[in-house]
């Protein structure tokens, strides 16, 4: 896979959350909503499997650290695409049983982390390097006549990861400046509070 001919990085965003939680609801949630706003695997994993790493430690027989990275992509079209890397990182993860309406429910406690980094890449299969006369004026083409289109990306990018760290801050019942979107359910774990 060669390199794109520019990337726009953006800022990084976290979620931190310790207390209790449903990993599996939160991690099939999170995968609805990828799968559901047209992200896909940047890496070929078969239909429907978007993780790149799943790592687990367990520090004693009771508590475990785990990695979750998921390294996505959404073609814009053919000169522009979407990065987002999702790093999902747990620490001093324990299971402990939750009543909920009279059930118990295996749940998961401990510190949470989420880190969403981002880039628009220009030209990502790096055709533009490879021209000799595009090559030229690539620059050109991308800070003068293509700025604001760049920015409007940017932008759009820079919305989509908000929105879904506010996915996932509701998740935990955490302020967000940003409303989720209005066809996920907007409640804490599935009722855990």
């Amino acid at each position: 896979m060669s390199s794109p001919t520019y990337r726009i990085k953006l800022k990084k965003m976290t979620v931190t959350f310790k207390d209790v939680c449903v990993i599996t609801a939160l991690y099939d949630l999170m995968h609805f909503w990828v799968v559901e706003h047209d992200w896909q695997p940047r890496f070929g994993h078969q239909e429907g499997s978007i993780e790149t790493m799943f790592y687990v430690n367990r520090a004693n027989p009771k508590i475990m650290n785990y990695n979750i990275w998921w390294r996505l992509q959404k073609k814009i079209n053919a000169q522009i695409r979407f990065v987002m890397n999702i790093d999902f990182i747990g620490l001093g993860i324990s299971q402990v049983e939750v009543v909920w309406q009279g059930k118990k429910y295996k749940a998961y406690k401990g510190e949470f982390t989420f880190n969403l980094n981002g880039a628009v890449e220009i030209d990502p299969e790096g055709k533009w390097k490879k021209s000799r006369i595009v090559s030229k004026f690539s620059d050109y083409l991308i800070k003068k006549l293509l700025r604001q289109n760049m920015i409007d990306y940017r932008n759009e990018l820079i919305r989509e990861m908000t929105e879904f760290q506010g996915f996932i801050k509701s998740f935990f019942g955490q302020y967000q400046n940003m409303q989720v979107s209005e066809t996920m359910e907007p409640k804490r774990g599935f009722g855990f509070s």
